[in-house]
């Protein structure tokens, strides 16, 4: 104790220096940690990307599998069997109305499945029947029909198929609107 007493001076500058070179090692140590924590998260960060891109590829998988296997309902209108005449113009009169007029197209709805699995209609798969308008067609106009299918798949999901037609009745002609490719699509 003698000696820490005679010595008291050079003692306290022995702690102080001590404690400098604890801070000064404390700094070094804490930068050393600072940069291995961000190596760790870098790490992480790259994990997280890689984890994403794999999600982001297995659901790319599963959706083109789906599409693959799924049913496609597809469909065409033509001319009904029952009809002779295609396409009927007709008049009546009636006090309340006065003379009104018809266009009718009797035509046939054919559905087909073109994918791999089951597709359900939700009404038949084959049916005829009458479109009928108001008004009159006069030389070179058509008539135009949309149709939409409802059906669902074996994964349940609810489909549709669009369909886009002119029907000519001075040449006869039932055509898909190729032209309008957003009334002919299928989802």
């Amino acid at each position: 104790m003698d000696w820490l007493k005679t010595h008291e001076f050079m003692a306290i500058w022995l702690a102080g220096i001590a404690l400098i070179l604890i801070f000064v090692w404390d700094r070094l140590n804490s930068r050393k940690q600072h940069r291995e924590t961000s190596a760790q998260l870098s790490i992480s960060q790259k994990q997280v990307e890689a984890s994403q891109h794999n999600a982001a590829a297995a659901k790319a998988a599963a959706e083109y599998l789906i599409r693959t296997e799924r049913a496609w309902v597809m469909a065409e209108l033509g001319w009904s069997e029952k009809s002779v005449l295609h396409v009927v113009q007709s008049s009546s009169k009636s006090e309340a109305e006065g003379t009104v007029e018809r266009v009718t197209a009797n035509v046939k709805l054919i559905c087909r499945n073109e994918g791999r699995s089951p597709g359900w209609v939700d009404k038949e798969q084959s049916r005829s029947f009458d479109l009928t308008c108001l008004g009159s067609v006069r030389r070179g106009e058509f008539l135009s029909a949309y149709i939409v299918i409802e059906y669902h798949d074996i994964y349940g999901f609810k489909r549709e198929t669009f369909l886009g037609y002119k029907i000519d009745p001075s040449s006869g002609g039932i055509d898909r609107q190729d032209d309008s490719p957003e009334r002919n699509r299928n989802t």
